[in-house]
């Protein structure tokens, strides 16, 4: 039956189906789920911060790391210099070693200091036997032969003098025989010299570079 206001009886009558959402239980039902919604949260923030904020962008040992290496930028820098001039003294010191021990010899270049030397001594040179190479594990050697005619004294000297030479120039033996077809004190003299390159396959070798190479 209508009501005089229009409404039914259905609709102003409380539900049966669910009647005590018009109790004050619902007030405290709302509240304890909000309540423990709260609670579980904070549990969360107080004993896992990671699940509720995401990792940390930064650990506390990558942070001392970064600060311990900022404060070390002065001797890092000077470290560093110090590496640079020793790597700049050695390639001096290969630069240097590599003209004193060239892989191929300029037997002109060497005829030329043989025969300068000996008129420093005033001692004829007769000729330069260039010899052949030996290999070794360090270094490969020349072994030639020059024949020299003067006097002992002056050979001797040529001898000694031939140490000071700018590329090596190594004495290994010398024989003494009188030149019987003269009348004065002239003496003929065999020296063998031992002239150390840097051959192909030796410890010296790796000075230069593979794609040089070894004439001989």
């Amino acid at each position: 039956m209508n009501s005089p206001f229009g409404y039914s009886q259905f609709d102003s009558e409380p539900s049966t189906r669910l009647p005590w959402l018009r109790t004050p239980l619902r007030c405290h039902l709302v509240g304890t789920t909000v309540l423990c919604t709260l609670l579980t949260i904070s549990l969360l923030c107080w004993f896992s911060p990671q699940s509720i904020l995401g990792p940390p962008m930064d650990s506390t040992s990558d942070i001392v790391a970064a600060v311990r290496l900022i404060g070390s930028r002065g001797e890092v820098q000077r470290d560093f210099e110090a590496a640079k001039a020793d790597a700049a003294e050695l390639q001096r010191q290969i630069v240097e070693l590599q003209s004193w021990l060239p892989r191929r010899i300029n037997w002109q270049e060497r005829e030329v200091a043989i025969e300068t030397l000996a008129q420093g001594c005033e001692v004829q040179v007769s000729s330069i036997q260039r010899g052949v190479l030996e290999r070794g594990s360090r270094v490969g050697v020349w072994n030639a032969k020059v024949e020299l005619a003067g006097t002992f004294p002056a050979i001797s000297r040529f001898i000694q003098r031939s140490a000071e030479l700018p590329l090596p120039f190594w004495t290994h033996d010398v024989s003494f025989r009188r030149d019987t077809s003269r009348s004065d004190s002239t003496c003929l003299a065999t020296v063998s010299i031992r002239i150390p390159i840097a051959a192909t396959g030796t410890l010296a070798d790796k000075l230069y570079p593979k794609e040089t190479v070894d004439v001989h």
